[in-house]
């Protein structure tokens, strides 16, 4: 099985592709509703600034097989995170508290959405082509936010086993479950 892997960065601050909202009309467009995925206009400059990233590194055509997406995305720290500067203190300093793992919005699962988008009809035809994304959100202490990708594009999605998946209890050490099954300790 070969893979063609395509990395790029996007700087910028990264923005999720929100649920889709609707809301009626008012004045002459009373009695109509509308419905709209971005009321600010950041996510399509976002997905712009992906697809300009991209650039000269997309194929002539997208691709039609199965692709594979690794996401970091980078983002700042809020100022709570730090202790300010002062006398003693030239520049702030990273609180002894401030967490180590980005737990904080936006969701990992909308700023994916927003980059699988992006990248339909430029790097690959459908985002249903995406058969696996590992996506990552970290804190940035230098430099500016943004994202990092990687695309791998397979000749044939990887399999596990000739016939069944074995499925294991990853965190309690539970015996085996064959595929199909569902084993729960309630």
């Amino acid at each position: 099985m070969s893979a063609t892997r395509i990395e790029f960065e996007v700087p910028g601050r990264p923005v999720p592709q929100g649920s889709a909202r609707a809301f009626a009309g008012k004045g002459k467009a009373a009695g109509k509703a509308f419905l709209t995925n971005d009321p600010t206009g950041t996510i399509s400059k976002w997905r712009g600034d992906i697809r300009d990233a991209v650039g000269h590194l997309k194929p002539a055509r997208p691709i039609a097989g199965p692709v594979r997406l690794e996401l970091t995305f980078g983002l700042v720290r809020p100022r709570s995170h730090y202790l300010p500067a002062n006398r003693t203190r030239p520049a702030p300093v990273l609180r002894s508290d401030a967490p180590a793992a980005c737990v904080t919005g936006p969701d990992t699962d909308k700023l994916e959405r927003a980059v699988l988008d992006a990248l339909t009809d430029v790097i690959y035809l459908d985002d249903a082509q995406v058969y696996e994304v590992l996506g990552r959100k970290v804190w940035i202490e230098a430099g500016g936010p943004g994202l990092r990708a990687t695309a791998a594009f397979m000749d044939e999605v990887p399999t596990i086993g000739a016939t069944s998946v074995e499925l294991r209890g990853a965190f309690d050490g539970a015996p085996p479950v064959a595929a199909g099954q569902v084993a729960l300790d309630l």
